[in-house]
């Protein structure tokens, strides 16, 4: 029994390294009260796609700063770059913050691999 799930453990460490190296965008938000700027908090619920699991639990997002925007476009599955970025590479990154003013706490931002935008299937990884 404990080779068991010493194995189920090990296997489970593997998994993140290798989906890292494979993800395509994958942070998208749902419902959310806006679309996400940097230094601009917006709240919502949210979804990981592709290799992450998915959470019904409310959490405060603000887009991450440098070149990365983040457009969320309705359903998780339709968040995907403009056709105008084809060949560019991109990623998305978000962060969790927690409280407003000198109450608020920013967590680790979590971006997806960079990847090279080729049009609908970047959308359609997780399917």
């Amino acid at each position: 029994m404990e080779g068991a799930s010493l194995s189920r453990v090990e296997s489970q460490d593997a998994v993140p390294r290798e989906v890292e190296t494979r993800m395509r965008p994958v942070a998208a938000a749902v419902k959310m009260s806006g679309t996400p700027q940097v230094g601009v908090v917006v709240s919502g619920s949210y979804r990981w796609m592709a290799d992450w699991p998915e959470t019904d639990s409310v959490h405060l997002w603000e887009a991450a700063s440098g070149p990365t925007r983040i457009r969320v476009v309705g359903r998780a599955r339709e968040m995907m770059p403009s056709a105008g970025l084809r060949g560019v590479r991109i990623r998305y990154c978000v962060k969790p913050v927690i409280g407003t003013d000198t109450s608020r706490l920013t967590g680790h931002k979590t971006c997806s691999a960079w990847t090279t935008v080729d049009g609908a299937k970047a959308a359609d990884v997780a399917g």
